[in-house]
């Protein structure tokens, strides 16, 4: 295993918010904001998305996803007694595409198939990961506005040349 994960600690706060913000880079291409108000605006996103991930999901867990001693983005989960939700998966641009997220994922995966629990998620529809979780077996289960719920259940098969070709 290439990365490891350790518990998010209060001194990672700046370095959750920016991974948050590096990942929605696209929502200041479409805007016409100064870096100042991107910023801001991003705080008050963040901090949302936190309340609601403890308000749901008070047991849940975020990680920071470490390679080489180094964070390179974040994992949120959480272990429930019907399934194993990923909440959310942030890994840097600077490094994807290196098989990094789907090391985790399919960390997750080997956990899932051990409780006996299905895996399940939330994608947004033009998210590209969308092909990398149908590709590892993941199957949509239902549309909630912009997004698709998907879950992954142990006895799927996972095409592992397919992986190497497309990596999270």
């Amino acid at each position: 295993m290439r990365t490891t994960l350790r518990p998010a600690a209060p001194a990672d706060r700046s370095f959750l918010l920016a991974a948050y913000a590096h990942s929605r880079a696209d929502v200041l291409a479409m805007a016409d904001w100064d870096a100042a108000t991107f910023a801001s605006f991003m705080q008050l996103q963040f901090d949302a998305q936190e309340r609601g991930y403890r308000s749901r999901f008070p047991a849940s867990v975020c990680s920071v996803i470490e390679c080489g001693g180094q964070p390179i983005g974040r994992l949120w989960v959480d272990h429930g007694a019907e399934a194993i939700h990923l909440l959310d998966i942030t890994v840097l641009a600077s490094h994807r595409r290196r098989g990094l997220g789907t090391e985790c994922l399919l960390r997750l995966m080997d956990q899932a198939r051990a409780a006996g629990l299905p895996l399940s998620l939330q994608v947004l529809h033009a998210n590209p990961a969308r092909r990398l979780y149908a590709r590892l077996g993941f199957v949509a289960e239902a549309e909630h506005g912009l997004y698709t719920a998907m879950a992954w259940r142990a006895g799927h098969p996972v095409p592992m040349q397919e992986i190497v070709h497309e990596q999270a």
